[in-house]
């Protein structure tokens, strides 16, 4: 499934400009509604604005530019691959326990990556698997990658881990029920 090119609206500036749409844009998502911003931001935006003219952009047209931009990078995330639906596969990935039975994994988030969702911005929703299982494994640390072998399914939800600093939640695409969990070894 081909993934149309986005229309950057970084990609023509020069560095003095690319610097002030990015404060810009950083200034404009903190504004509420209708409240007013504290008079330094205000004179802040006010330069932001004089400097892009200056350099003969349209502040506003680049600000509907980026969100647009940025709405379908949150949509190409999110995309998932139909042709998989109903597919016996076998996946590698890192486990993100969410249900144990006793000290057998029961319930799991397969991501991409080690540490995944953890200490970093997790995986869009096309790269996290829910896998459910009725074969219980014993997981090794979350740094053991693992083989899944399963039925994949697209079912999109939204999942809660807790980890040591709360609880997180999670865009998920995909969901397989396991018939087996082995360590991956090449």
């Amino acid at each position: 499934m081909p993934i149309e090119p986005q229309d950057d609206p970084y990609f023509a500036l020069d560095f003095e400009s690319r610097k002030a749409l990015e404060e810009l844009l950083v200034l404009e998502s903190n504004r509420k509604d209708d409240i007013d911003l504290p008079e330094n931001v205000s004179l802040r935006l006010n330069e932001l604005h004089d400097e892009l003219a200056a350099a003969d952009l349209d502040a506003q047209a680049l600000i509907r530019k980026d969100r647009t931009f940025q709405s379908k990078i949150v949509a190409q995330r999110s995309m998932v691959r139909t042709e998989w639906d109903g597919s016996e596969i076998k996946i590698p990935g890192y486990v993100l326990p969410l249900e144990f039975d006793g000290n057998q994994v029961v319930e799991f988030l397969l991501v991409p990556y080690v540490g995944a969702c953890i200490h970093t911005p997790p995986p869009p929703a096309n790269q996290i698997v829910h896998v459910r299982s009725n074969v219980n494994f014993q997981v090794n640390g979350l740094f053991t990658p693992v083989w899944v072998t399963g039925q994949m399914t697209i079912e999109k939800s939204q999942q809660s881990v807790g980890l040591s600093d709360g609880v997180t939640g999670f865009d998920v695409g995909y969901a397989l029920h396991a018939t087996e969990v082995i360590e991956y070894k090449q």
